[in-house]
Parts: structure tokens; C-alpha cells; sequence
């Protein structure tokens, strides 16, 4: 006989988690509970930041994952999508500065130079080659 599949399938790494060992009401605690022992918990297990990040990724609502609140993690995505935007909003591309933002960040850009900054960058140098030639 054939074992029905779970209807929910948790990350790769709980078989060897020690969250695995505990009784899930510890990582479920009711609404004014304490979450403070699933928390200590995933300070001592070594798949914690792997957790929080299956539990960011998967949009985990509820529980204790990888040592963080359900508040928690909402706050910290919500930090990660402010932060990922003012990284973009920072370039003012089409211009020198905007190539060299480009360059800080490891960033490439592409052949087809969609933003300008290269275009940018390589006319300010043919006026500096200009300016020093004559």
C-alpha cells in the first residue's frame, strides 16, 4: 500500500532540525503566548537561518521559523523590499555617476545599455581624452 502524501510538505532540512523533535505547539504558541521557547530553540539549531529563509521565501504567515515571529519576519521582509528598492532608486542613470553606481554594485550592464549609463560614461571620457589632447 501506497502512503498518502502529506498536505503539507515543510522544508528539505526539518528531518534533522531540532524543531523536529519538539512538539509543534512550541512553534505555534496561542495568539498573547510566548513564542521565547521556539526562539531559543532555533538559536541552538544549525539549520536556523536556512529555516527563516524557506519560511521568507514560502511566505510562512504564522508560527516560530528560524527564530523569528510571524511580526518578525513581516517586518524584516518589509525591510529587505525598502532596502531593495532604495538600492534602485539611488542610480540616476544615463550619467557618469550612474556607470560608476553601476560598477560599486558589481552590477553589469548589458551590451544593449538599457539605462544609458554606459553611453553616458564613455562620451565623458572621450571629452576628458578631448580635453587633455589639446
Amino acid at each position: 500500500m501506497i502512503p498518502e502524501p502529506l498536505p503539507w510538505a515543510g522544508p528539505m532540512f526539518d528531518a534533522d532540525s531540532l524543531c523536529a523533535e519538539t512538539d509543534p505547539d512550541v512553534w505555534f504558541p496561542e495568539r498573547g503566548g510566548s513564542a521565547n521557547p521556539a526562539k531559543a530553540m532555533c538559536r541552538r539549531c544549525e539549520n536556523e537561518d536556512a529555516c527563516l529563509e524557506w519560511a521568507l521565501t514560502n511566505g510562512e504567515e504564522i508560527g516560530v521559523w528560524g527564530g523569528k515571529s510571524a511580526p518578525e519576519r513581516r517586518k524584516l521582509l518589509a525591510d529587505r523590499q525598502l532596502s531593495k528598492s532604495r538600492k534602485q532608486a539611488d542610480i540616476n542613470h544615463g550619467t557618469e555617476g550612474g556607470y560608476r553606481a553601476h560598477q560599486r554594485r558589481g552590477e553589469v550592464i548589458a551590451d544593449a545599455d538599457p539605462c544609458g549609463c554606459r553611453g553616458a560614461y564613455q562620451l565623458a571620457a572621450a571629452q576628458r581624452r578631448e580635453r587633455r589632447a589639446a
